[in-house]
Order: structure tokens, then C-alpha cells, then sequence
């Protein structure tokens, strides 16, 4: 009899000491979500990270043959004429043939694996920023089917190189046409107003989630420990077999709501950010 209501306080203290550790972790407000790592962020980095690939151009003309243009923009913002931009060109089975995936100038150097490489590539101004222009001409009949790949990189004064995530495009299956230039800065405008619609949501947003979210945290830190303190009464007071095994299954429970509170009010401010970032 003393041994089992010794294992009913022993088990009425875990959930405690349980209930107020996760109170107390989720009563802490967290807003150390900045990441340190963008104090170390070379240059390139720095501007790589705020351009984006925009999109293709196609056509078939006497002077440059078959074509594909790709087109990257990069903001005014962090665009520096100091540095040098440019773009890799090669077939995309390279990637898996020579095992290469990162850094592509300099392991396609270290295996003598010839790539086009296309530096100080055509420049336009659009709004608030600056599209680069690469192109791949004269594409033989035999590669019209071959999917090229196109890796748009940024190499700084200091020499850092950083590059944004590859593009492929296949001339026979591309869905792309010719535009002129004034049609390209007119799509740019409507997509910029687009992201800027977007970038203003994801700002309310975040506004509303700085706001309420410690009063959530603190909402659900109480249910917890309040639960938590109930089926601690519960255990500690039990007297019948039916009732120490629905303790248990309470316990269970409990477990899985901390767990699902945990991963909802660390979830969200980090869902909100990434929507912030992905809309600039």
C-alpha cells in the first residue's frame, strides 16, 4: 500500500515538474528569431540573397539562331556595379555526370569540365532594380531537346562568389515567347506590385502575430498548467484501477497537446517570417 501511494506522488510530481517546465518555456517570450548568421553574410551573399530569377525569353531569328534568354533581377537596394555578375551556362546532366551541385565555377574548374560562362551579362533598368539578360544562341538541332542549365552568380571586390539556385530550360518544350524590352519592365511592374501587395499582407501579419502571440503563449501556458494540475490531483487521489488508467490516458494527452502548442507558437512567427522574406 505505501509503495503504490509512493508511485502516486512520484508520478503526481513528474507532472508537475512537467507541466511547469513547459508553462515556463512557453510563458518566456522568444524573439531571438534574427539570424546572427546575416552579421557574417559575405557581399555576394547579401545581394544574391535579395535577387531572384525573373523568367525566359525564346525565339529563332538569322543573326543568333535558336535562343533562350534567362532573365534575373536584382534590387537597387543591394546592387553594386563594383561587383561582377554573371551566369553559368551547361547541359543540366553535368550536374550529376561531374557530381557538382555547389560553387559550380570552381568545381567544373577543378575537373577541366568546360561551361559557357557568360560574364558582365546585358543589363536593363526596371523598377527599383536591375534585369540581367543571358543568352545561349545558336543551339543546334540535335539540342533542342537537351536541358540546359542556367546558375546566375555574384563575385564581390573581396572575391566571394554566391549564386542563385540553378534554372533548366528546354528549347523544344520551354512555353516561353519573344518580348521586347518594354514589354519585359512592363511584366517586371506587375509582378513588383504583385510581391509588393503580397510583402504588405505578410507585413500585417506579422504585425498582428508580434501583438497577440504572448497573449497566446500565456493563454495556452495556463490551460497546460491548469490541465496539468488537475490530472496531478487526479493521480495523486486515485483509488480505483479505472481510474489510475484514464489518469494515464489524461497524461497521454496532456504529453501531446504541450506538443502540438510547442510547434503551433514556435511555428507561426517563424511561418509569418519566411512569407516576409520570400515576398521581398
Amino acid at each position: 500500500m505505501e509503495q503504490t501511494q509512493n508511485r502516486k506522488y512520484s508520478l503526481f510530481g513528474v507532472i508537475m515538474a512537467l507541466t511547469l517546465f513547459f508553462g515556463f518555456a512557453f510563458g518566456v517570450p522568444t524573439t531571438a528569431y534574427a539570424a546572427e548568421a546575416e552579421e557574417n553574410q559575405t557581399q555576394a551573399e547579401q545581394i544574391i540573397e535579395q535577387s531572384f530569377f525573373f523568367g525566359y525569353r525564346k525565339g529563332e531569328n538569322e543573326t543568333r539562331g535558336r535562343y533562350i534568354v534567362a532573365m534575373f533581377f536584382v534590387p537597387n537596394t543591394v546592387y553594386d556595379s563594383g561587383c561582377t555578375y554573371g551566369t553559368a551556362i551547361f547541359p543540366k546532366k553535368y550536374m550529376e555526370k561531374f557530381n557538382v551541385h555547389g560553387d559550380y565555377m570552381n568545381a567544373f574548374a577543378e575537373q577541366n569540365v568546360a561551361i559557357l560562362n557568360v560574364v558582365g551579362s546585358t543589363s536593363r533598368e526596371a523598377p527599383e532594380g536591375r534585369i540581367f539578360r543571358t543568352a545561349i544562341v545558336g543551339i543546334l538541332e540535335k539540342n533542342t531537346s537537351l536541358d540546359f542549365t542556367f546558375v546566375f552568380y555574384v563575385t564581390d571586390p573581396d572575391g566571394n562568389t554566391a549564386y542563385l539556385p540553378p534554372q533548366f530550360a528546354c528549347y523544344n518544350t520551354l512555353n516561353a515567347s519573344e518580348m521586347t524590352d518594354e514589354e519585359i519592365v512592363g511584366l517586371m511592374r506587375q509582378q513588383k506590385g504583385m510581391r509588393d501587395n503580397f510583402g504588405q499582407i505578410t507585413e500585417k501579419l506579422s504585425e498582428l502575430v508580434d501583438s497577440v502571440w504572448i497573449y497566446l503563449v500565456i493563454g495556452m501556458a495556463s490551460v497546460v498548467i491548469v490541465w496539468g494540475a488537475y490530472i496531478g490531483i487526479r493521480v495523486a487521489i486515485a483509488k480505483k484501477n479505472e481510474e489510475k488508467i484514464n489518469a494515464k490516458e489524461m497524461v497521454k494527452h496532456l504529453v501531446i497537446g504541450i506538443l502540438v502548442m510547442f510547434v503551433f507558437a514556435v511555428g507561426l512567427p517563424l511561418l509569418i517570417k519566411g512569407l516576409s522574406v520570400w515576398a521581398v
